[in-house]
C-alpha cells in the first residue's frame, strides 16, 4: 500500500512538473511573438514617418562598411530595425579548406547600387538592399549508387578528391574468403554524412564526410 501511494505521488509530481514546463514554454513563445509584433510595429512607424515628413527617406543608422564582416543574420536584423523592407541576401559559396571567412560572414552591402554609404545619409525606405555573404563551397556529386558499385575503391576515392571533396574515407569490409563472387577492392556501398539517398548530380558541401565501403580479405 505504501509503495502504491509513493508511486502515485511520484506520478502526480511528474505530471505537475510537466504542466509547469508546458506553461513556461507557452509563456516564452507568447513573449517572443509579442516582441516580434512590437519590432514590426516600430518598423512600420518609421516608414510612415519617413513617408509623411521625409519623402520616404530614412536616415541611415549605420554605414555599409560597419556591416561588412558581421553575420548575415545580425545584418538583416539591423536593416529591418532601421525601417528598410526591400532587402535580399545572396550567398557566395566560396568557403573552402583553409579559408579565412566564416559561414554567414557578410562580404558586402549594396544599397541602390552603392556599396559605400555613410551613417546619417538619407535613403528611401524601399531602396533595394543586397547583402552578400559567405557559405561553404559545393560540388555536384557525379555518380548514382549503381555507378559506384563494383568499381575500384581507390580509383573512386581519387576521383572524388580531384573534384574537390576533402573528407573522403575508405573502409575495408574484410568479408572475403575466396574472392570469386565478390571481387577484392570492389565498392560495396557509399555513404554521405547526413544524406539518406545519394542521387547523381545532387549538390553537397565540399567537406561532407564520404565513406566508401569495399570488399577485402580478412587478413588484409
Amino acid at each position: 500500500m505504501a509503495k502504491h501511494t509513493a508511486e502515485a505521488r511520484a506520478q502526480e509530481e511528474k505530471e505537475e512538473a510537466e504542466r509547469i514546463e508546458r506553461e513556461r514554454i507557452a509563456e516564452e513563445q507568447r513573449r517572443i511573438r509579442q516582441a516580434k509584433k512590437e519590432k514590426e510595429r516600430k518598423q512600420r512607424n518609421k516608414r510612415i514617418k519617413a513617408f509623411i515628413f521625409n519623402k520616404k527617406n530614412l536616415t541611415m543608422e549605420f554605414s555599409t562598411s560597419d556591416l561588412v564582416g558581421e553575420s548575415v543574420e545580425s545584418v538583416v536584423e539591423e536593416i529591418k530595425e532601421a525601417g528598410f523592407n526591400n532587402y535580399k541576401t545572396v550567398p557566395i559559396k566560396d568557403i573552402y579548406d583553409g579559408s579565412s571567412k566564416y559561414i554567414g560572414e557578410v562580404e558586402q552591402v549594396v544599397i541602390n547600387g552603392q556599396s559605400w554609404i555613410e551613417e546619417g545619409t538619407m535613403v528611401p525606405y524601399d531602396a533595394e538592399i543586397i547583402v552578400t555573404y559567405h557559405l561553404k563551397k559545393e560540388f555536384a556529386f557525379p555518380y548514382s549508387p549503381r555507378e559506384m558499385i563494383n568499381r575500384d575503391f581507390d580509383q573512386l576515392a581519387s576521383e572524388l578528391v580531384n573534384i574537390g571533396f576533402t573528407e573522403v574515407y575508405t573502409l575495408p569490409l574484410k568479408d572475403l574468403i575466396t574472392g570469386w563472387i565478390k571481387k577484392e577492392r570492389a565498392v560495396q556501398q557509399v555513404f554521405i554524412e547526413g544524406i539518406n539517398k545519394i542521387k547523381k548530380g545532387m549538390i553537397i558541401e565540399y567537406d561532407k564526410k564520404i565513406t566508401i565501403q569495399y570488399h577485402s580479405f580478412k587478413n588484409k
